[in-house]
């Protein structure tokens, strides 16, 4: 009896200890307020009236349908073969491409057997029949999208993001850390329903469907799709730079060399070269219902003191955005391999010699779909004659911190960009007689290089 009276002890001390855990783990997320207080993977199995609520639940369903779904089937083999794509920045598939072939963008930018095109949009035809009540959400979706009646938003507003979201399939992994392609046979999927850097999906162990917890290490080596809410127009691969052509590469940084006079001009042009996510560091989730998910969205902004003064101001002035936004984009496969991006985007079309004093303001962070913000806040200056002064208050819609903030001065930039600044340099490879650049914060999470080029103009031009 005390045998059976002590295992009963521990077996109702381990439950316990399990409940325990489920609770804290879902009580780390963000859907845990007054409106949503229950686990956030439970279907309610009707359909909602709030959209939230509605795009929770269509995410659930189709997961739960997916499990349907042979990885022999021509629709996951539609799905997985449109997913390795240039269209968009990372591998997705969305409900709009798949429900839509005819008219979709993607099916012309990635070529696909024809067997296997309208596959997936024949499976859902399929299991979403009238007669099958289960999934009343996610046939809203779908509905939606067959009648043409979606038309989705352009911006990353978290007012409406559930409103105008569509849903996608999400591959973050298509091969392993030893860049061997992984196999499909047994694919996870994942359900984002919450925002976290671990999530709960499903598998199939022998031959039935268990859950088990995911992230960036999992899939790695375990072939996995996640369903995402997300805004299809937001991760359009935008057109890639065209790489520079070469430019002058003997400039001292004396700016008298460079004085305009009656006979000819010059102009500074200053570009975003390389850049690398360091230390495998993942700025969004790893699952998020927020749209945060997915890559890492860096922008890397520019405020220059000179354009902003009119030529006769005496009086300082204040600045509340940026004179020039770069968009960088990260995949999560990039991130974790410490992958080096050639971005060749101009951050200053011309940065002027004239004026003793010329301070622009550098400045980074990771762009999310939240109310939260960065703040930019400073002075920068320019000296003509007279010194003026620029002072910046610029807010930035992330959850992250601020990942730079520098104020450059001409002389000091020009000088030292030429110069290893301890942390090496990476070889310029597409521009400007591949110089050796300086590479910058190579230290922190996120490191970069900025070439720079003097160009002549014509004999007629000054400024």
């Amino acid at each position: 009896m005390k045998r059976i009276f002590y295992l009963s002890i521990i077996l109702t001390f381990t439950i316990l200890l399990q409940n325990c855990k489920k609770e804290s783990y879902f009580d780390s997320n963000q859907l845990q307020d007054e409106n949503f207080n229950f686990s956030p993977y439970k279907m309610s199995h009707k359909f909602e009236s709030s959209s939230r609520e509605r795009m929770r639940n269509a995410i659930l369903e189709l997961t739960d349908l997916m499990k349907s779904m042979s990885n022999k089937q021509k629709a996951f083999l539609e799905i997985y073969n449109l997913s390795n794509n240039n269209y968009y920045d990372d591998h997705y598939v969305f409900f709009k491409d798949l429900l839509d072939p005819n008219s979709s963008k993607l099916y012309k930018n990635k070529k696909i057997k024809s067997e296997y095109i309208g596959s997936f949009k024949q499976f859902i035809k399929d299991k979403l029949s009238k007669k099958n009540k289960n999934y009343p959400n996610l046939k809203f979706y779908v509905d939606r999208i067959i009648n043409h009646q979606y038309q989705p938003s352009k911006t990353k507003d978290p007012d409406d993001f559930y409103n105008n979201a569509d849903i996608a399939f999400y591959i973050p992994y298509l091969k392993d850390d030893n860049d061997n392609i992984l196999p499909t046979d047994n694919p996870t999927y994942v359900p984002s329903v919450i925002d976290a850097d671990e999530g709960i999906g499903y598998k199939k162990v022998n031959n039935q469907w268990r859950t088990v917890n995911t992230n960036d290490d999992y899939a790695a080596n375990n072939f996995t799709i996640l369903a995402v809410p997300e805004l299809p127009g937001a991760i359009v691969v935008p057109p890639h730079p065209q790489d520079p052509p070469l430019g002058t590469t003997t400039y001292d940084g004396d700016c008298n060399t460079l004085e305009p006079s009656t006979n000819h001009a010059w102009i500074r042009q200053v570009f975003i070269g390389h850049a690398r996510i360091n230390n495998q560091h993942q700025y969004d989730a790893w699952v998020s219902f927020t749209g945060n998910g997915g890559g890492s969205e860096i922008k890397i902004g520019r405020l220059a003191s000179r354009e902003r003064i009119p030529v006769d101001s005496t009086q300082n002035i204040n600045a509340s955005d940026w004179d020039n936004v770069i968009p960088v984009d990260f995949s999560r496969s990039e991130i974790r391999h410490g992958t080096k991006k050639w971005i060749g985007a101009i951050w200053d079309s011309n940065w002027e010699c004239r004026g003793d004093i010329h301070e622009q303001l550098f400045g980074v962070w990771e762009d999310d779909n939240t109310s939260d913000t960065v703040d930019f806040d400073g002075t920068i200056k320019w000296k003509d004659e007279t010194l003026f002064s620029i002072d910046f208050n610029i807010h930035n819609h992330s959850k992250d911190e601020i990942i730079r903030q520098w104020k450059r001065e001409k002389t000091e930039f020009f000088v030292t960009n030429l110069l290893d600044q301890g942390g090496g340099t990476w070889t310029g490879e597409y521009s400007f007689n591949d110089r050796d650049w300086a590479i910058y914060d190579i230290g922190t999470n996120f490191c970069y290089t900025m070439p720079h080029r003097w160009v002549f103009v014509d004999d007629n031009t000054s400024y």
